[in-house]
């Protein structure tokens, strides 16, 4: 996952974290997709469109940077429930478009839409008690070394006619390539001989949400709680026992 190394991160945080101006964080709402399952030689050959291979389709794909995302924007603390629906999937079940949410702690929500067969997007918006922060290249960057987010803030016109956006802040974070910075920062953790839990551990957190929404989208979109998970684990570890 490159995202998180990039240095627009930090200068997000910093924004997410200044609750005099941006106030908590409230919402988080991002979008995914990809046109290539609408050609049909890329669904019938690519390893995204097979079962067998992943499962998972575009959740597993693209959903997982929506996931990841909005882990980071809520300080990687874990939603409460879930709740996805597979809008469209192959014959063999592989899910080509799909719209999930989550129930986080202290009335915090989030919302996405990842696909196989829409447009080339992926944006994302945070909104907090006062204003909005939003890029539109969360996953991969529009330009391979500078990277932009806007802070918004959205007023009343007169008589209510017109809601006039303010940009409050816009800033350019350059000098720095996402997929360098993983593999450099990776390496340093080699070289040195460490060990850092933090990545494993958001990684199985990530893959727990997602495994989640799978359930949930077993049950027709009910909402699924993350324990539910592990118990479906361990029930399948008693059958096959």
């Amino acid at each position: 996952t490159m995202f998180p190394h990039h240095d627009r991160q930090a200068a997000m945080r910093r924004v997410l974290d200044d609750k005099e101006k941006f106030g908590l964080p409230k919402h988080v709402n991002s979008t995914f997709g990809i046109p290539f399952g609408n050609d049909a030689s890329w669904a019938q050959s690519n390893i995204r469109m097979d079962k067998s291979l992943e499962p998972l389709g575009c959740l597993g794909d693209l959903g997982w940077y929506n996931v990841r995302f909005t882990l980071w924007a809520f300080n990687y603390d874990s939603p409460e429930s879930v709740s996805c629906n597979f809008l469209q999937s192959t014959p063999e079940g592989v899910p080509t478009h799909v719209v999930a949410n989550m129930r986080f702690p202290g009335n915090r929500s989030a919302s996405f839409m990842c696909s196989f067969l829409a447009a080339l997007h992926n944006s994302a918006e945070v909104m907090g008690e006062k204003c909005v922060l939003r890029l539109d290249d969360f996953v991969i960057t529009s330009a391979l070394e500078s990277a932009r987010f806007s802070v918004m803030q959205t007023g009343i016109g007169d008589k209510a006619l017109a809601f006039p956006v303010e940009v409050l802040q816009q800033e350019e974070v350059k000098g720095c390539v996402q997929h360098a910075k993983l593999v450099e920062n990776f390496s340093n953790l080699v070289a040195a001989g460490k060990v850092d839990e933090t990545w494993p551990a958001r990684t199985l957190q990530t893959q727990v949400v997602l495994d989640a929404m799978v359930l949930s989208a077993g049950k027709d979109g009910a909402w699924v709680k993350l324990q539910e998970v592990e118990q479906a684990e361990e029930n399948k570890r008693q059958k096959t026992a």
